[in-house]
């Protein structure tokens, strides 16, 4: 069940309305591969196997997220999504020592994902998308 109109924010509220008229809505993409372009990670060869070096360039290089964001905005996407695909592996290796973080990073690492998400979008001119 959809949310009422008068808890959405403008910005939803205006995809919700494309929706329901049978419009498309338009999604960013693959956020990793995107940071890939933009330069990050600078040595790929560093960066352990199957790990989620892409949530970590939150704190490592919010500059190149922000530029992701942005070129997803500007191209014309509706919705940008944060980068915190495996942040759940984030919180699992700051419990096990393998990442040195305190137990609760995790937490501001998701709400700075969001700040840059905006930040993109900003600079985009865009600040109805979601």
């Amino acid at each position: 069940m959809a949310a009422p109109n008068s808890v959405m924010s403008a910005a939803y509220r205006k995809i919700d309305a494309k929706l329901k008229a049978g419009d498309v809505v338009i999604l960013d993409g693959g956020i990793g591969s995107e940071l890939q372009e933009v330069g990050y990670p600078e040595n790929a060869d560093a960066r352990p196997a199957n790990f989620t070096w892409g949530s970590i360039a939150i704190d490592e290089a919010p500059d190149k997220l922000v530029e992701v964001h942005r070129r997803y905005a500007e191209t014309g996407a509706d919705v940008l999504e944060t980068h915190t695909f495996f942040l759940n592996r984030i919180w699992s290796a700051s419990q096990d020592g393998r990442l040195d973080l305190g137990p609760d990073d995790w937490k501001e690492l998701a709400l700075k994902s969001v700040r840059l998400v905006r930040e993109g979008a900003r600079l985009a001119g865009r600040d109805e998308v979601c």
